[in-house]
């Protein structure tokens, strides 16, 4: 993906690009007057309207959204300390079902609806080796915890 300014046919700035997958051709971008809301805050070092993380919306031809693919965590980030780890896919925030979304920009408003330190409950997916577990927890709040274990078979799929 390419960050930078988005720029009319005129040469006018008109945002700010944040990020983009060349392979869906999505990209995705700030607008002029938001960016200049931010800048002071941005400048003081204060992280705003973030969890602390970067990821992809998922989505399926068949299923519509899946929710948010983890690809980093940062560290000590609202979402580190609940224990989001990088591979995750965060089906819910709040009262938000993820895999209703299909695009980054619906679950960035999902985040900006809220103050930088409310307790935002999350659940989240996690596969590893044999299992795949759903975890729910807080931002800002109680660490995410197992609710449900499921085991896989060898080829990726649940035994059950």
């Amino acid at each position: 993906y390419s960050v930078g300014p988005l720029i009319k046919e005129n040469w006018k700035v008109v945002g700010v690009n944040y990020a983009g997958a060349i392979s869906t051709n999505q990209y995705f971008a700030i607008s002029l007057d938001e960016v200049f809301g931010m800048l002071d805050t941005l400048l003081s070092g204060e992280d705003v309207n973030s969890i602390g993380i970067n990821g992809y919306a998922l989505t399926s031809k068949l299923a519509g959204g899946l929710g948010i693919w983890v690809s980093s965590v940062d560290a000590g980030s609202p979402a580190s300390t609940a224990g989001v780890q990088p591979g995750d896919i965060i089906f819910k925030l709040q009262e938000f079902n993820l895999k209703d979304i299909s695009t980054m920009e619906e679950y960035c408003n999902i985040i900006k609806s809220h103050d930088a330190n409310s307790v935002i409950s999350i659940e989240v997916v996690r596969i590893g080796g044999d299992d795949a577990e759903i975890l729910s927890g807080e931002l800002n709040g109680s660490a995410l915890q197992a609710d449900i274990t499921m085991p896989l078979s060898a080829d990726g799929q649940s035994d059950a």
